[in-house]
């Protein structure tokens, strides 16, 4: 039995192929006569690749091989969870998984009792550092801007490897 993707894909080879002259069921070309290569149907076959493109359903869980893993570049230096989750995302096959959003990387770590949160004097809840998060690799720097001051949880060379030897358990992880 093929999942949706696959047969997706299938549909896609077949009229690739013959949108190229070419006979999807032999691999021999199309004599030049035949009424497939009209340039009318030769735009029909695009446009119906296109469509398939976008009709691929959205996976609904996060997977990353561990080779994948093992792709994910780690700074020397301290790094926001939006880079990090960016990162991530470059080796993450968006036909099996869904990607990683630095919400979810702080809101499973959060769960982990990694880090924590709290209420700004402006009511909203922000990220902050508990005393175990420096052993994990996870600190709280001061960033100054143009226009505005603020502290940032930040991973450190430490984190962003605990992050990827974890992803699984972060992204999927049910308190």
């Amino acid at each position: 039995m093929y999942t949706e993707n696959e047969l997706i894909t299938k549909a896609q080879l077949v009229l690739e192929k013959l949108s190229k002259g070419v006979n999807p069921l032999t691999g021999e070309s199309i004599d030049s006569n035949n009424f497939i290569l009209d340039p009318k149907l030769q735009r029909c076959f695009k446009f119906v690749i296109e469509r398939l493109d976008n009709a691929r359903p959205a996976p609904n869980e996060f997977n990353i091989t561990d080779q994948q893993k093992q792709q994910i570049d780690i700074t020397e230096e301290t790094i926001g969870f939006s880079k990090f989750a960016s990162k991530v995302n470059q080796f993450i096959d968006t036909d099996v998984s869904k990607k990683v959003s630095s919400a979810r990387l702080l809101s499973g770590l959060k769960k982990m009792g990694v880090l924590g949160d709290k209420i700004s004097s402006k009511g909203g809840r922000i990220t902050i550092t508990t005393p175990q998060s420096e052993d994990y690799g996870f600190i709280t720097i001061h960033v100054t801007q143009e226009t505005r001051e603020y502290d940032q949880v930040v991973a450190t060379k430490k984190g962003q490897q605990y992050i990827i030897d974890n992803l699984e358990k972060i992204i999927n992880y049910e308190s």
